[in-house]
């Protein structure tokens, strides 16, 4: 699975929105195994970026995708061959589930916005790029699941 922070920290929903609306100075994304509970499952790769002053949730979202898209080719690579990952530390995690009208407001207060003009522009980009070149990848493993903890695994 591929969450949009470093958990266990900002587990649950919009993690690219919390992170602004909390004044964090960087967030990231991160693979890990799956289980159960949500979120919570032996992490195998993180990436960190850096939160820039006035940057909107949408455009975190769209740099954390691209992140997490990297991320995943090698997450895929260590599941391959056999990595269990790393436990999470539960004494770190936090979890926040939809944005409060308090939040938004204190988003705001923070200097960052939801989405912007430019935002729009970007994606209309890139929506056009990708349909042009129409190129797709596609990884060809099959799951299977662990006997005893509930998590899936991946199999060639």
């Amino acid at each position: 699975n591929i969450h949009s922070s470093l958990l266990p920290a900002y587990a649950g929903l919009a993690p690219y929105f919390w992170v602004l609306a909390n004044g964090e100075g960087v967030t990231g994304t991160t693979v890990h195994w799956m289980t159960e509970k949500f979120d919570q499952g032996n992490i195998l790769v993180q990436r960190q970026l850096p939160i820039t002053a006035a940057v909107s949730v949408f455009r975190i979202f769209r740099a954390l995708a691209g992140l997490g898209g990297e991320a995943l080719v090698e997450g895929v690579e260590l599941a391959l061959a056999g990595e269990e990952g790393s436990a999470q530390e539960r004494s770190h995690r936090s979890y926040y589930s939809h944005p409060t009208a308090k939040a938004c407001k204190e988003l705001k207060r923070r200097g960052h916005r939801f989405i912007e003009a430019s935002d729009w522009l970007n994606a209309f980009h890139d929506i056009r790029s990708m349909r042009a070149s129409a190129s797709w990848t596609t990884l060809g493993v099959t799951r299977a699941e662990a006997p005893g903890d509930g998590a899936i695994r991946l199999a060639r």
